[in-house]
C-alpha cells in the first residue's frame, strides 16, 4: 500500500517509467518528464500520461535541454523551465567527464555532459532530495577517481549531504517482502539530502544495501511469490500453446542445436563419473570451458604462447585448466568435435554455473557474447539491452517480456503495454530499466537510516515523513484508476 501523503517528482532520462512506478507507488506525483528515445516515449506516455485526468497532466519533453539548456562550449544559457518538485530522479548516461578547461569548478568539469544538465537543475529548483542511478562501472577502477568523486564533488557544493562510499543495490540481494526480485542488477544508487533537512555531523555509516538475513540462493524463479506484483511469480511455470508457440525452442532453433550438443557433454561426463541425479557432485568445472581451444592443437599451443609472452596469467591459468579437463575427458570431449565445428566463436564456449544439475533443462540459459551461461533457476542474470534474453530450461523457451518486466519489478498493467510494439523494443526497455524495488527499497531505506540526523525542519517534512512511515514494497496502480 502507498503512503497517503503526496510528494512531487520529475523523472528525468525516464525510459519507460522505472522511477516513475516506484515513486508513484510510494505516493509520489509527476509534474515533469524527459525522454529522448521515441519507442520508450510511447510507452510511458501510455502508462503515466495518458491516463491522468487533464488536471494532473504533466509536461513531458523530449530533450533535457529544452528545460536546462546548454549552448555550444558547455555553458548554461537560458532559464531552467521545470516544476518546482521534491525529488528529483535521473538514470543519466554517463559520459566521462573532463578535467581539462579552465578548472573553475564542477560545473567546468562537468560541462558538455548531460550531468551538467541535471546540475543546473538541481541548482535552479533545490529539491529536497536527488536521487542519481547508473551502471555498476561507474565506481570501478577507470570511473571512481573520476567520474564518481566529481558527481558526489558536485552534489556537495551544492548543499547536499551524501555518501562518499557508492551505494550498490541489487533486486536479487532484497528479500521478497522488501521489494526484491530474482535478478542480478548490480546498480550504483546516489541518493542526496538538501543539507537544511539533515545534519551532517550525525550521518555516520551508510545505509544497509541489501536484506539482512536473505541469501540469494533462496529464489526459485518460477515460485517465489514477489509482493511488489501482488504475489505472482517472476517466471511463469506452464504457459500456453501461444505463449510457447512464440517463445519455445524448435527444432531450427540454433539455440537448441547448441543447448542440445552440450547436454550430450553434460550426460557423457555424469556416466564416466557415476553420477546420479540427486548426489550433489558437481558435474562440470566452475571456470568456462573453452571448446574451440581445446579442439584444436594448433590454436591452443598458439594462445599459449601468446598469452605467456604478453604476461596475461589469467588467460594462461584458463587454459592450462582447460587442457587438464581435455586430458581427463578426452573422449568425452572429442565427440563434440563434429558437433560445434560450425557453432559460431562465442558458442564454443560453455560457463557451467549449475552445480550438481543432472540437466541443462533443469536451469536458466543464457547466450552471451563470452560464452554459454548455464546457472540454476534461481534468479537471472542481469537484462541488458541487446538480444540476450535467458532462455527458461524446465519450459523450453525464452523467457517472455512480460516476465522479463516482472524481473525488472513492474506491475502486470504495465506488461499489457509492451505486448502492444515489437519484442525487441520491450526487450531493449526492460535492458534499461530501472528496478522498481530497488528504487523503493534505496530511497525509503536511506531516509529511515538517517532519521536520528534529520533536522527539526526534516522531521517536519512531509516527503520525509510519509517517507519513515512507507510500507515497502508498494505496488504502482494504474494512474487514473
Amino acid at each position: 500500500m502507498a503512503c497517503d501523503a503526496e510528494f512531487t517528482f520529475v523523472d528525468l532520462f525516464a525510459g519507460v517509467g522505472g522511477f516513475h512506478a516506484a515513486l508513484h507507488g510510494l505516493g509520489g506525483r509527476c509534474v515533469q518528464a524527459v525522454e529522448h528515445n521515441a519507442a520508450a516515449r510511447a510507452i510511458y506516455e501510455k502508462a503515466w500520461l495518458s491516463p491522468l485526468p487533464t488536471a494532473q497532466q504533466f509536461r513531458f519533453v523530449r530533450d533535457v535541454n529544452e528545460v536546462a539548456p546548454i549552448v555550444a562550449g558547455g555553458t548554461g544559457s537560458g532559464e531552467v523551465d521545470v516544476e518546482d518538485h521534491d525529488v528529483l530522479t535521473a538514470g543519466f548516461p554517463c559520459q566521462a567527464f573532463s578535467k581539462s578547461g579552465r578548472q573553475l569548478g564542477v560545473m567546468d568539469e562537468v560541462r558538455g555532459t548531460l550531468f551538467y544538465n541535471v546540475l543546473r537543475i538541481v541548482a535552479a529548483k533545490r529539491p529536497k532530495v536527488v536521487f542519481l542511478e547508473n551502471v555498476r562501472n561507474l565506481v570501478g577502477p577507470r570511473h571512481r577517481s573520476t567520474t564518481y568523486v566529481t558527481i558526489i564533488k558536485a552534489l556537495r557544493e551544492y548543499g547536499y549531504v551524501v555518501h562518499e562510499e557508492p551505494m550498490i543495490v541489487s533486486p536479487h540481494r532484497i528479500a521478497p517482502d522488501h521489494g526484491g526480485t530474482p535478478q542480478v542488477r548490480e546498480r550504483v544508487f546516489i541518493i542526496a539530502m538538501r543539507d537544511d533537512l539533515i545534519d551532517e555531523a550525525k550521518v555516520s555509516d551508510a545505509p544497509p544495501a541489501s536484506s539482512p538475513d536473505w541469501s540469494p540462493d533462496r529464489w526459485r524463479i518460477d515460485q517465489t511469490p514477489l509482493p511488489i506484483l501482488g504475489g505472482v511469480s517472476a517466471i511463469d511455470p506452464v504457459v500456453g500453446e501461444d505463449v510457447q508457440a512464440l517463445y519455445g525452442l524448435h527444432s531450427r532453433s540454433p539455440e537448441l542445436e547448441w543447448i542440445e550438443a552440450y547436454e550430450s557433454l553434460l550426460r557423457a561426463v555424469m556416466s564416466r563419473g557415476g553420477m546420479s541425479a540427486g548426489d550433489g557432485v558437481r558435474r562440470l568445472p566452475g571456470f568456462p570451458l573453452w571448446f574451440g581451444h581445446q579442439l584444436d592443437p594448433h590454436r591452443m599451443t598458439r594462445e599459449w604462447n601468446d598469452a605467456l609472452a604478453q604476461g596475461v596469467m589469467w588467460k594462461v591459468d584458463f587454459l592450462k585448466k582447460n587442457h587438464e579437463f581435455h586430458e581427463a575427458n578426452a573422449r568425452v570431449v572429442a565427440m563434440l568435435r563434429e558437433r560445434i565445428d560450425d557453432f559460431p566463436e562465442s558458442r564454443k564456449k560453455l560457463e557451467w554455473q549449475a552445480g550438481d544439475a543432472s540437466s541443462l533443462w533443469e536451469c536458466l540459459i543464457q547466450f552471451r557474447p563470452s560464452g554459454i551461461r548455464v546457472r540454476p533457476p534461481t534468479y537471472a542474470p542481469a537484462l541488458v539491452a541487446i538480444n540476450q534474453t535467458p532462455v527458461y530450461g524446465p519450459g523450453r523457451r525464452r523467457i517472455t517480456p512480460r516476465e522479463a518486466a516482472r524481473l525488472q519489478g513492474f506491475p502486470e498493467w504495465f506488461s499489457d503495454l509492451l505486448m502492444t510494439q515489437d519484442d525487441r523494443e520491450s526487450y531493449k526497455q526492460m535492458g534499461n530499466a530501472v528496478n522498481v524495488g530497488a528504487v523503493q527499497f534505496a530511497l525509503v531505506g536511506w531516509v529511515r537510516h538517517h532519521r536520528d540526523a534529520l533536522t527539526d525542519s526534516g522531521l517536519a517534512d512531509p516527503l520525509l515523513d510519509a517517507l519513515v512511515h512507507a510500507q515497502v514494497p508498494a505496488p504502482p496502480s494504474r494512474p487514473g484508476s
